[in-house]
């Protein structure tokens, strides 16, 4: 499974949709479409922080094929827009 599939599938484990989940963390629903699409790759660093903080998502696992829980918070690394 890819990280992409497997980031829907998180999503979907969380909430109900995964429009109600872009509402949640203020990004637009096809940024997230995109990223299951075409791939985590080339999305902004800032965005990617805040699927996985949202989620609490080991950003490291991304590396690792295999995404796995972090109780790590990266909202303090967020990057100025």
């Amino acid at each position: 499974m890819t990280i992409e599939e497997q980031l829907k599938n998180e999503i979907l484990n969380n909430y109900k949709s995964v429009r109600a989940f872009t509402q949640k963390i203020d990004i637009p629903y096809s940024t997230l479409d995109t990223i299951f699409k075409r791939g985590i790759g080339g999305v902004g660093v800032n965005t990617v922080l805040k699927i996985f903080n949202e989620l609490s998502l080991d950003i490291e696992s991304i590396d690792k094929g295999v995404l796995t829980h972090s109780a790590v918070s990266y909202t303090h690394l967020t990057l100025p827009t």
